[in-house]
């Protein structure tokens, strides 16, 4: 059975993953515009959260010898609870590769290509995900190594040309709408992105250094936190909190405000790129889980079927743009809180307490 057991990658490669992973589709779909003025706080407030979230994910693989999720779970739920739990993780990550392919088609739809097709869009797009998912999580990793400088870079260099424009006054007034808004955009903006990289249970077991997982996930996690932050407040203090709450691609328009040179092609290149990682990660998470459940030899036609899967739910799911943004901020949260904490936090303490047995029966 092939299940990429020989494939490894490096620190780097790890880091750089996770961060096109966070970086993703978070731009596109903002969860903290809600809070609008105090959106900065509420991402403010989820980094800490998140940061205990990529903790236990990666104290969950780390402890437990860096085996695969399915065994993990079979290993403490038992062969039937673990894999029917290991294929609802397949189906969440289907469902999200689904999403992710939804969000880059509208944007594609409605930003450069706007007479396209939104089916062919997401069915190109898919064509070319198939192909680095094929070439394996090593692929993937020469990829991040290859494209994410380049994401780093758009950022900061818009950011710079824009320095100017920055008016701090748009960040006030302070709790302008009471509490709420900012803590139910900060649930938002923890369900998405940051605990969507429970993804990573798959990915951590092919870290060739598993000593360093905990720390490179940690760091990878808190400076993308920390540029996300930066990114909403600078399109803040740029656009003001009431324009960034009622546009539908606050990055794209930023780029857009450069005077002298056209950025909005290297902003759109930063979507693909960390859209297109995000996506690949969740096909090759979803598949590696089904092969390892069905004891499947064929891993090529595993990602093609879960492929063409995700391609068909993307266009079936939404019936237009307004409804995927009312979905993102609404309802994936509530739906994502088994897979991204129950589930996850209830392996923790089985961990904990097999550790603790352990060293009890040693001692």
């Amino acid at each position: 059975m092939n299940t990429w057991k020989n494939d490894k990658i490096s620190s780097i490669q790890l880091g750089l993953m996770i961060s096109a992973f966070l970086y993703g589709s978070t731009i596109v779909v903002n969860p903290a515009g809600k809070a609008e003025t105090d959106a900065w706080i509420a991402v403010l407030i989820t980094i800490p959260f998140s940061l205990i979230l990529i903790n236990m994910y990666s104290s969950i693989s780390v402890k437990n010898t860096s085996k695969p999720l399915q065994q993990i779970l079979t290993d403490y739920f038992g062969k039937y609870l673990g894999n029917f739990l290991s294929l609802l993780y397949a189906w969440y990550f289907i469902h999200l590769s689904s999403l992710i392919m939804r969000n880059f088609g509208e944007f594609i739809d409605t930003i450069t290509y706007p007479e396209t097709p939104i089916s062919v869009i997401i069915v190109s797009n898919a064509i070319v995900t198939i192909y680095l998912v094929k070439s394996g999580i090593e692929a993937i990793g020469r990829v991040c190594e290859l494209l994410v400088p380049i994401l780093i870079f758009t950022v900061v260099a818009i950011s710079f040309s824009l320095i100017t424009s920055h008016d701090i006054k748009n960040l006030l007034p302070v709790f302008s709408k009471g509490l709420g808004p900012i803590l139910a955009a900060s649930f938002s903006f923890l369900s998405f992105p940051f605990g969507e990289t429970v993804v990573f249970l798959t990915i951590f077991p092919f870290h060739n250094s598993p000593n360093s997982t905990k720390k490179v996930s940690f760091i990878a996690t808190l400076v993308l936190g920390l540029i996300l932050l930066y990114s909403i407040m600078r399109n803040l203090m740029i656009l003001g909190g009431g324009l960034l709450y009622n546009i539908n691609f606050p990055t794209h328009l930023i780029a857009q405000l450069v005077p002298g040179i056209s950025l909005e092609p290297l902003a759109d290149l930063n979507l693909f790129i960390g859209g297109g990682i995000k996506l690949a990660v969740c096909i090759f998470a979803a598949s590696t889980l089904i092969v390892q459940v069905f004891n499947i030899d064929s891993k090529s036609s595993i990602i093609t079927a879960v492929s063409v899967f995700s391609v068909v739910l993307s266009i079936w799911i939404y019936s237009n743009i307004f409804e995927m943004f009312k979905w993102a901020a609404s309802y994936w949260p509530y739906y994502s809180i088994i897979f991204q904490i129950i589930i996850p936090l209830a392996l923790y303490i089985l961990t904990k307490i097999k550790i603790k047995k352990n060293t009890e029966a040693i001692g």
